[in-house]
């Protein structure tokens, strides 16, 4: 069970990464769509791709609360932006 959560948190962690963004959000689409219980659309992506929606809909999740920091106001994506520059020099002083 530990596993699996280190693995899903990892996932989490890394949808994160603006590299995968269009990557994500195609494969969200794709399943909103096309219910994982559909037996009509080949096009769907492979479980294997995603075990299962609830990991997707969690990467969903955290890429809108990663994103949504520049559209607050200003005073309120400062002071949210000082704490994670905070938490990463953290992390990083004590690795």
């Amino acid at each position: 069970h530990l596993a699996s959560i280190s693995s899903s948190s990892g996932a989490l962690i890394l949808a994160t990464d603006m590299i995968y963004h269009f990557e994500y959000v195609k494969k969200f689409q794709t399943c909103l769509q096309c219910p994982l219980s559909a037996t009509c659309c080949s096009h769907r992506p492979a479980l294997s791709d995603f075990p299962d929606q609830k990991l997707l809909s969690m990467i969903m999740l955290i890429k809108a609360a990663d994103l949504c920091n520049v559209i607050r106001p200003f005073d309120v994506a400062e002071r949210w932006g000082t704490c994670l520059q905070t938490e990463f020099y953290d992390q990083v002083t004590y690795i």
